[in-house]
Order: structure tokens, then sequence, then C-alpha cells
């Protein structure tokens, strides 16, 4: 067994691999963030990117920052401890949230369809989403008072009700994993599942599935079943590696819209999940405007090229030329 001493040393052991890999991940995407992000108008998805983006290591650092301050402190209250287990609780939560709401809108776009189910999946989504919001913050304002603290206000025991601050988001996070699956079983049964951009898209919800539910599982049973201050060993990480998925998935998803020109709408494409679900959820970043494309594919190629002078050609005239275009194609 380690002693709460030890224990402290493998937390900031811990928290040092974490934030390192944060911020190694976030340089080697920068590249990819200017050109998928920056240079993209601003809209809801991008500002809950850029939230879980970089929130992440500020969390991370601020807690490190925190709790090494504290740590040179040779007497803590309670209140004190209570801090700066409040603010970690906190940052996690809200970075947990963040992830899920782009889960979310992955699924409500592979739904999204006139049909009752996509109203009955948008509303139940809607709904279990604010539930778990509401029982995680319960949860947490109740087993702040319970939590046990050792020197330097490391977290040597949980109470039981902590265990279901944890495990609320890896139930939500479940559903929405079956609710993927299900559509991509759906396609599969329609004969889409060898399409490029679905396998990728798929695959994209099936690992940023897996690895936080890894590690929420693994803090789960840390602070269940380890005794002193290595219970918390794992925490560090909930920072990390949720909002890490959070965000590959919004760069990929904008990668996945130039990945093949014939997966466009203008390519003829019906399969819905490729047609609607992408441009749908990455609508902020990438904006088809259809018609113009379709009128684009009534003019022949040769005779659209010819017109590079085509502002200072009379309206009435351009309109006049779709019938020739046409039947010269």
């Amino acid at each position: 067994m380690f002693t709460d001493e030890e224990g402290f040393q493998w937390c900031n052991y811990s928290a040092m691999a974490a934030l390192a890999f944060t911020l190694w991940d976030i340089s080697i995407t920068t590249a990819d963030e200017v050109e998928q992000i920056w240079r993209k108008p601003w809209s809801f998805l991008k500002l809950t990117y850029l939230f879980i983006r970089y929130f992440s290591p500020i969390a991370q650092i601020m807690s490190t920052v925190i709790t090494l301050g504290l740590a040179a402190r040779p007497v803590l209250t309670k209140g004190e401890c209570m801090f700066v287990a409040g603010f970690q609780g906190i940052a996690s939560q809200m970075l947990m949230l963040g992830v899920q709401i782009i889960l979310i809108l992955r699924v409500r776009a592979l739904y999204h369809d006139p049909s009752r189910a996509s109203f009955f999946v948008d509303t139940l989504l809607r709904g279990l989403f604010v539930l778990e919001f509401a029982l995680m913050t319960t949860l947490f304002g109740l087993a702040i008072p319970q939590i046990e603290y050792g020197p330097h206000c490391v977290v040597t025991a949980f109470p039981s009700v902590a265990i279901g601050f944890l495990l609320a988001p890896i139930l939500f996070e479940s559903l929405l994993f079956s609710l993927t699956m299900a559509k991509f079983y759906r396609s599969v049964k329609d004969g889409w599942g060898r399409e490029t951009v679905l396998a990728r898209f798929i695959q994209d919800g099936i690992w940023a599935f897996l690895l936080p539910f890894v590690f929420l599982t693994v803090n789960t049973c840390c602070m269940a079943l380890l005794k002193g201050a290595i219970s918390s060993v794992a925490y560090s990480w909930l920072l990390a590696i949720p909002p890490f998925a959070g965000y590959r998935l919004v760069l990929n998803m904008s990668h996945l819209l130039t990945l093949n020109e014939r997966y466009r709408p203008s390519a003829g494409v019906t399969n819905p999940v490729l047609v609607d679900t992408i441009p749908e959820l990455t609508q902020p970043f990438e904006t088809y405007d259809c018609t113009l494309t379709t009128d684009l594919e009534m003019i022949d190629a040769e005779s659209y090229q010819s017109r590079t002078d085509l502002e200072m050609v009379d309206t009435q005239s351009f309109q006049s030329r779709p019938e020739s275009a046409s039947h010269g194609r």
C-alpha cells in the first residue's frame, strides 16, 4: 500500500504526464486548427471546440499550481481543501459536458430527418442532458462535505455518493454510443457500410466513446476501491482525455468534408448519412450552396469556362442561356 506522501507524489507525476500529453497534442494539431477552425465563421460548435481545447490545459495548470501552492503551507483548513476539490470537480464536469455537447450534435445529425423518430431522439437527448447536469451537480454538492483529505489537501477517501458523479456521464455516453451504432447498423444494411467517409465518421465515434469511457471507469474504480491519496491518481486524466476526444472529433469531421469530392451533394450521392449528416453537423464550418451547385451542373463545362466576364453580361441575357447550355451538354 502507498502512504499518503507517496500517493501525493504519484498524483503529481500523473498530473504532469496528463498536462504534457495535452500540450503535445495541441502543438501537433495547431496547423489543422488554423486551417479548419480559425478560418471559419464563428458558431456554437466552434465556441465549444475552443472551450474544451483550451480550458483543459488551463484547468490542469491551475489545479497543479493550487495544489503545489497549498503543499508549501504547513497547516490547511478543511475549507481550503474543499475549495480545491470544488474547483477540480467543477472543471471536470464542465469539460465532460462540453464533450457531450459535441457527441449530441453528432447523434442529432445522424437522426436529422422530418420523421417522428428524429423528434423523439432530439427531445430525449435534450432532456437527459439537462437531467445529467442536475444529477451531477447535486451529487457533487452532497459529496464535497463528506470527502476526506490528507496532507496537502489530497483526497484520501471518497463518499459513495461521489461515485454517482462519474456514473452519470458513463451511462449517458453509453446511450449516445448505442444510438450511433444503431444508425451505423442501419446504413450497413442499406449497403453503405464500406463508404470511406461513413466508415471514418463511425470509427471516430467509436474511439471517441471508448477512450473517455475507459478513463471514467478507471477513475470510478480508483475512487471506489483505493484508499488514501493514491485514490486520486487518475483524476488529472479526466481533464485531459475527454477534451482530447472532443476536439479531435471536430477536427476530423472538418477533414471528412474534403476527403473525397464524390461524397458531396453535387456528386449525386443518395446515402442520407453521407449527404445529410456530415454537412448538417459541420454546417458552421463548411456551407454548401446547393442551388448554385445545381445551376452549375446544368451549364456545359466548356461554355462555363468561357464566361470569364460574367459580371459584365446583362442579367436578362444570362437568364436566357440555361436551355441552350443544357442542350449543348
